[in-house]
């Protein structure tokens, strides 16, 4: 199964040695099926506070049909052959290289760790960070 990480993170945050805004990043995730591929979706809960947020985002970039159930809490994907599979809490502590995915989303469920596992394995977004998936 192909998958790969969607990040609104800014990438200059996650270098090492990056020193501009705080040591601990949190951020949200969704993690959304597309035609049996993944995509982990994650952005700063500063610019992202709902995971509906990054539901719209994602399906805007990428063209999908899509449209608000309950805002801000729910975004519902109409395009056949996409569902949201569950969503998360990422902390992000830059200075000890650490990343910890955890929890749930209120509005999509839990998040399928097996899945999610298997993206931390295989994408670059994760580099030079010890990643907790919990």
């Amino acid at each position: 199964m192909r998958s790969g990480v969607t990040s609104y993170v800014e990438t200059s945050r996650l270098q090492p040695g990056a020193t501009s805004g705080p040591d601990t990043i949190r951020c949200k995730f969704v993690v959304i099926e597309r035609q049996g591929e993944l995509a982990l979706v994650v952005g700063p809960v500063d610019r992202f506070p709902y995971h509906a947020d990054l539901v719209d985002r994602f399906c805007t970039d990428q063209g999908i049909a899509s449209s608000w159930v309950k805002r801000p809490d729910h975004v519902e994907i109409h395009e056949s052959g996409v569902r949201i599979i569950g969503g998360g809490h990422v902390r992000i502590e830059r200075g000890k290289r650490k990343m910890v995915l955890s929890g749930t989303s209120r509005a999509y469920g839990p998040f399928p760790s097996d899945h999610v596992k298997h993206l931390v394995a295989t994408d670059t977004f994760f580099g030079s960070y010890a990643v907790t998936v919990q």
